[in-house]
């Protein structure tokens, strides 16, 4: 994967989403990083960290994009996607969950929800590198 000399970044990817790249947030993480050293980041309760985030307005059963970027723009991402999944959860209930096409690799076309009010946006990234998962605080209006 890359050509000789290109620069690659082992660690998990930025997870954003919507036109003003609004970041989500790295909740648990199982992943390996340069030189095969593990990465790993454990969070108890996901769905309250979403909560603890300032909250992201989008709007009621609009398209959106997530996409997942570098953190040192000098480098390559270093990972083949295997399966991304997007999950919508609404007082604690899981209301939607969305598997994506792989196939475009980085960036991933998906409709916010449908009713108006406070929900949790929770991103699994499952690679050949490992996984990650993300999560953020959106206000549906």
């Amino acid at each position: 994967m890359g050509c000789i000399g290109e620069r690659y970044e082992f660690k998990p990817p930025k997870a954003t989403i919507g036109d003003n790249d609004q970041a989500l947030v790295e909740a648990n993480v199982s992943w390996t990083g340069e030189d095969n050293k593990e990465i790993e980041h454990k969070v108890d309760d996901p769905l309250q960290l979403a909560l603890s985030q300032e909250p992201m307005n989008v709007s009621s059963n609009a398209d959106n994009t997530l996409d997942f970027s570098v953190h040192d723009s000098n480098k390559s991402l270093s990972y083949e996607p295997q399966k991304v999944t997007i999950i919508f959860w609404k007082d604690g209930h899981k209301v939607a969950s969305n598997d994506m096409d792989v196939s475009d690799m980085n960036s991933f076309q998906f409709k916010n929800p449908s009713e108006p009010g406070s929900y949790v946006i929770e991103v699994n990234l499952d690679t050949d590198n490992g996984k990650a998962q993300y999560v953020g605080n959106l206000i549906v209006e």
